[in-house]
């Protein structure tokens, strides 16, 4: 099983290493027929992947916001009102003024129909195509621009919607031994080890536990939900591994030794 971030962090390094720009979105796709699992067990994610953590299970739609919106906090909170529509026609959703701690926004489509459509979420556009097993949760992690969420089908078609302003904690700051690793452009491999060392420490020291995996392209990791939704997870990449993975990244996919 797999948590869906949507990172993507090695195609954020081009030409520099440094912070990587936030992607304008994160997302998770969610099927009719399964559910997040709220339990201990183990879901896992990549530096450069995004997925999603299901089990067998259908909970009431009433339940499923506060589900997907967990998966998107951070380890942060909702704040102010739930707005919602139950409808088929395009429909602009204003969540009031914003909330002195409100980073973002979070919205969850649950489909019932079948068609696409626009969304705009605080300014920002992204577009989605419905069917009635399908459903997507997205927050903002850009600044909004304003407190709308529209939702514009190209033709009408059955769906929900739910949104509410969410406050999630700022990037953790690199660490003098990450960014140590990167002051002179490259990572070695007792560099990259180094920092999943500190990685796993990290984590372990929140406890929380994971597996690693470095078999593949890009790193991938294991966990519990309960790591990925308290923000440690977040917290612990951006403080140790997340621009030494981008490095080593870049320099295997540009054939440059080590």
């Amino acid at each position: 099983m797999t948590i869906e971030r949507d990172t993507h962090l090695r195609a954020l390094l081009t030409e520099q290493v440094g912070r990587p720009m936030a992607t304008r979105f994160r997302t998770l796709a969610v099927t009719a027929v399964v559910a997040f699992v709220l339990g201990g067990g183990m879901v896992g994610g990549a530096l450069s992947a995004a997925a999603g953590v299901f089990a067998p299970a259908e909970p009431p739609a009433r339940d499923m916001p506060g589900m997907v919106f967990d998966q998107l906090l951070d380890g942060g909170h909702t704040t102010g009102p739930l707005a919602t529509y139950e409808g088929s026609d395009e429909i602009a959703l204003d969540l009031g003024e914003r909330p002195v701690d409100a980073t973002g926004i979070a919205v969850y489509v649950q489909c019932r129909g079948t068609g696409a459509f626009e969304q705009v979420t605080g300014g920002q556009s992204s577009t989605g195509t419905c069917d009635p097993s399908a459903g997507f949760g997205q927050s903002t992690t850009t600044p909004p621009t304003d407190s709308i969420v529209s939702i514009i089908p190209a033709a009408p078609f059955e769906y929900t919607v739910w949104a509410q302003w969410i406050a999630t904690p700022s990037p953790a700051e690199p660490s003098a031994a990450q960014v140590a690793a990167v002051a002179d452009g490259t990572i070695t491999d007792a560099e990259r080890a180094d920092a999943i060392e500190r990685f796993t420490t990290c984590l372990s020291g929140s406890g929380f536990d994971v597996d690693i995996d470095t078999t593949g392209d890009t790193l991938s990791y294991s966990s519990t939900i309960a790591a990925f939704n308290s923000g440690v997870i977040s917290r612990c990449l951006e403080a140790e591994i997340e621009q030494v993975e981008l490095m080593w990244a870049a320099a295997q996919d540009n054939g440059i030794p080590r």
